[in-house]
């Protein structure tokens, strides 16, 4: 009897840990907002676009409906411009555009080899409680672009599963469309037939906005 007690008790923890613990999908899906202003469909060479990402770090999570504890993390930023008006289109076009950052000094441009992509990638600034990146935009070349911005997290957190991934779905510019119907016009199949398959999934959760530049 002394001996089963203890194993009963172990059985209930570990089966609670696995309720707890049992996420369809296998990843936490953690929300955030950000800001893209002016949001206009096309701005003129030398404009001023601005994109600002905040968040508490109570952070709300979709799959469990609850918030979690990621206070004091190393959390990165990135993002991503392409130029989608030509083909194929071009994966490096955010050096056509300066790029001001309140975190620059600790961002770095990285190249992906797989998929000849450019983007800008750096820690977020952490604050009183609060997660920011601030961006500014300046267009240096002109046609159609789709810009995309998002988070990078590979920490751990309280109550946090073990196996899980970390994904955060961007909220941009609080469920507009931005712009989203001018992937049609792309000649790039991708833009104008893949993303629209699924649009949430792959152009809105992902801080997606499309524009012109003249």
């Amino acid at each position: 009897m002394k001996v089963l007690i203890p194993l009963i008790l172990l059985i209930i923890t570990f089966s609670n840990c696995n309720k707890k613990c049992k996420i369809t999908g296998g990843r936490y899906q953690f929300e955030i907002s950000s800001t893209l202003f002016p949001a206009l469909d096309t701005f003129d060479l030398g404009d001023t676009i601005t994109i600002i990402s905040e968040f508490n770090d109570q952070v709300y999570e979709a799959k469990t409906n609850r918030r979690y504890d990621l206070s004091n993390q190393t959390i990165n930023h990135f993002l991503r411009i392409i130029k989608i008006s030509c083909f194929p289109s071009n994966l490096k076009a955010i050096s056509k555009f300066h790029i001001m950052s309140d975190s620059l000094l600790e961002s770095q441009y990285l190249n992906f080899s797989s998929s000849e992509s450019r983007v800008l990638i750096g820690d977020f600034s952490y604050f009183k409680g609060q997660y920011s990146v601030k961006y500014k935009i300046i267009p240096l070349d002109t046609g159609l672009f789709l810009s995309s911005h998002g988070v990078i997290f590979y920490g751990q957190f309280p109550d946090q599963c073990d196996d899980m991934e970390n994904v955060f779905h961007v909220n941009l510019n609080n469920g507009h469309n931005n712009n989203i119907n001018m992937l049609q016009t792309s000649p790039d199949e991708h833009y104008n037939t893949w993303i629209l398959k699924k649009p949430y999934d792959r152009f809105h959760s992902g801080g997606g906005y499309a524009f012109y530049v003249k």
